[in-house]
């Protein structure tokens, strides 16, 4: 199991769930995490058309 892997469990299920976790830095006392949003839209927006 990776870092990245870990960090889902701490993550809110929105940000899982829409957003990839591409990369963490750890720097002293900051984290720095960077994400890439997943190509799916959430479900509640099946019924409109996403510009």
């Amino acid at each position: 199991m990776t870092s990245i892997d870990l960090l889902k469990f701490m993550l809110p299920d929105f940000l899982v769930n829409h957003f990839e976790v591409v990369s963490a830095n750890n720097t002293e006392e900051i984290l720095h995490l960077y994400f890439d949003e997943k190509i799916k839209p959430p479900k509640e927006f099946d019924t409109l058309e996403i510009v």
